[in-house]
């Protein structure tokens, strides 16, 4: 959201996070810190990370200036060259969306085994006899 950039021709600005010059990020980042929050509070996502990039440049400008010569003594203009600081910022919020299936399945019966390479699940032979076995046989 684009918004009136205020006028600081006039004034110092000191370059730090509580200063005018950075109401706009801050408060950019406290919207972001709230919409984050409220979709991780509502269970519509997991998580939200949420970074915040602040770029600082300071590009090279030249402004008139009036000054005296040294040699002839009469009031000349001259280009004084001055570094301008250029704050850039970028927020960004990626929100984790869970996804899960579940299934079970057991072959309880079944003893894993390596078989050429492969694994085979092969049924379990019975060792024991069972009760009606044993009479049975008798």
């Amino acid at each position: 959201m684009a918004e009136k950039k205020k006028d600081f021709s006039e004034i110092k600005v000191a370059i730090k996070l509580d200063s005018p010059m950075f109401e706009c990020f801050m408060r950019e980042l406290n919207g972001a810190v709230k919409r984050g929050l409220t979709k991780v509070f509502s269970e519509e996502f997991e998580d939200a990370e949420i970074t915040a990039k602040i770029k600082i440049t300071l590009p090279t400008y030249e402004e008139p200036e009036q000054v005296i010569d040294d040699y002839s003594g009469e009031r000349v203009t001259r280009m004084r060259p001055y570094k301008a600081p250029h704050v850039e910022h970028k927020i960004t919020v990626n929100l984790k969306q869970k996804s899960e299936t579940s299934g079970d399945f057991i072959l309880q019966k079944h003893e894993l085994m390596e078989i050429d390479g492969e694994f085979i699940a092969v049924p379990v032979t019975q060792a024991q006899m069972s009760i009606r076995e044993f009479l049975t046989n008798e």
